[in-house]
């Protein structure tokens, strides 16, 4: 049977803080004050290299191709990273967007003067334990609309005789295009992902699932206190065998406020994950960095704690970091009868990671865990499936 796709997304305006303004010795020329005030905005926006990084829009489920934190992991808020099976949609990991220099031509070496950034945040060093650190930013984005593409995978099994072992690549490009200057810029990021499903025997499930579609994601200020992060993403969920509710709808809408510049956001808003077990989820929580080397992203459903270990200048940085998320996702499907149904897998998940991340958006990432409470569920049918828990691990690579 047909069903009414429903999609909340909840728009709010969105903000950073850009510190005070530059001494009169200081302040920029006339004509480079609008590139100095984007470069503002962006150095201040959310870090999604430690959530989105390597593997795409993590910290709220958009890592590579996949939505990880909120149950679309095949799509990516990069920052961080998942898979379908173990987040949702599928789709990338939320990202900070691309540099303004991309698109306005700043000199390479341009940066902004005292003032401009939050004290951790300055082309400075961070000194500790005897040695000092280049504390310059990393460039997050590339100089042009082509951001780069996401290659990741992973395997997730019990290792019984009658495991459930789901092995899963995907794939993923990444495009910006600025709508109205560095104020309003879209995100585009489409994908593809495929499960590798082997079953115990007797159980009903097809060997392959896939998700395909496209993540759009706009992020836009509209105070020094307030900004908002909008996302939606159109996906076809399925084995390929049947077409019967196999289109799904993500969305996500969340309003961050500034409290303290580059030290403490609170966020708040709702996920929508199109999935039959968990289809809408609040989003609150807060994210505290109270050093450069520290980050805790307390926001739910998916808290994550970041440590740095090395850091070389404006060049590349190395996190290790542990959280806790949910997994899972929904499918169309055929059955071993021919019928059409929906079939829906869940589990929760504690993850430990490492990512190594590059200027220009480029990193890797490797991150394994232990897998809990996995489920099988068949909507037609009211059938239910549980499984023993399990451990996986995988790995991305954004070029």
């Amino acid at each position: 049977m047909k069903r009414q796709l429903t999609i909340a997304v909840v728009v709010g305006w969105v903000a950073t803080c850009l510190g005070q303004a530059p001494s009169q010795a200081q302040a920029p020329s006339q004509a480079q004050a609008p590139r100095a005030a984007a470069d503002a905005y962006w150095a201040s926006a959310p870090d999604d290299a430690h959530g989105i990084d390597a593997h795409g829009i993590e910290a709220y489920g958009i890592e590579a191709y996949g939505i990880e934190a909120y149950g679309a992991d095949a799509y990516a808020y990069e920052s961080s990273p998942s898979d379908a099976f173990y987040a949702g949609t599928g789709g990338g990991e939320p990202e900070s967007m691309p540099e303004p220099r991309a698109f306005y031509g700043a000199a390479a070496g341009a940066h902004l003067h005292s003032g401009d950034h939050p004290p951790h945040a300055h082309h400075a060093h961070h000194c500790g334990g005897g040695c000092c650190v280049d504390e310059t930013p990393l460039q997050r984005f590339r100089q042009s609309a082509y951001q780069g593409v996401s290659l990741s995978g992973g395997v997730i099994s019990d290792g019984g005789s009658d495991a459930l072992t789901i092995s899963h690549y995907d794939v993923a490009a990444r495009f910006a295009v600025p709508i109205d200057g560095m104020d309003n810029v879209l995100l585009i990021t489409p994908g593809f992902r495929q499960e590798m499903v082997d079953a115990p025997p007797g159980v009903d499930i097809p060997d392959s699932l896939y998700v395909t579609g496209v993540n759009l994601m706009w992020m836009k200020r509209f105070s020094e206190r307030w900004k908002s992060t909008a996302m939606v993403a159109p996906t076809v969920r399925s084995d390929f065998q049947t077409s019967e509710e196999a289109v799904r709808i993500f969305g996500l809408g969340m309003l961050t406020y500034t409290y303290v510049p580059e030290v403490l956001d609170v966020s708040f808003g709702a996920v929508y994950l199109d999935r039959d077990d968990i289809p809408l989820l609040p989003v609150l929580g807060f994210t505290w960095t109270p050093s450069p080397v520290w980050k805790f992203d307390i926001n739910f459903p998916r808290p994550r704690i970041s440590r740095r270990i090395t850091k070389c200048g404006g060049v590349s940085e190395s996190w290790v970091y542990t959280g806790v998320g949910l997994g899972g996702n929904t499918w169309a499907v055929e059955r071993a009868d021919g019928s059409d149904d929906v079939l829906t897998l869940r589990d929760y998940q504690w993850i430990f990671g490492w990512e190594h991340l590059r200027t220009g958006g480029r990193g890797m990432f490797v991150e394994g865990g232990a897998s809990f409470g996995r489920t099988l569920e068949y909507e037609n049918t009211n059938e239910e499936v549980d499984f023993d828990d399990a451990l996986f691990i995988r790995a991305g690579v954004t070029l």
